[in-house]
């Protein structure tokens, strides 16, 4: 009787553990979550959109999904070749971090790691 009972409590705490440990916005950017889609556009502007709750985001997100950069920013090629890495090899971003406030939710940088 006390194994099964130390087994089924073993069981409940390594679930809610593992409940625990998962993906999650804030109001500065998201972190360990995935690139559901991307794309740039004609003018330059990536629309980035990654799985999860993004609500808490400080920011307005474009059609209430897309964090957006623009091209002709420094670095922003850098942060295109990092999301797309993380979408084909379905990796989940470390952290992608936003400019709060913008009317946009204008992705500052990104952070990918193994």
């Amino acid at each position: 009787m006390k194994k099964s009972v130390f087994g089924a409590s073993l069981s409940l705490c390594l679930f809610l553990a593992a409940g625990s440990a998962h993906a999650s916005c804030n109001t500065k950017g998201c972190g360990d979550e995935k690139v559901k889609r991307l794309y740039p556009n004609i003018s330059g502007i990536v629309y980035v959109e990654v799985t999860g709750d993004k609500s808490p985001l400080d920011c307005t997100l474009v059609a209430d999904k897309y964090m957006t950069f623009d091209m002709s920013a420094v670095g922003a090629e850098a942060i295109y070749s990092m999301l797309l890495t993380a979408l084909t090899t379905d990796r989940p971003l470390e952290y992608i971090r936003i400019s709060n406030g913008s009317s946009n939710c204008s992705v500052r940088y990104v952070q990918l790691s193994d």
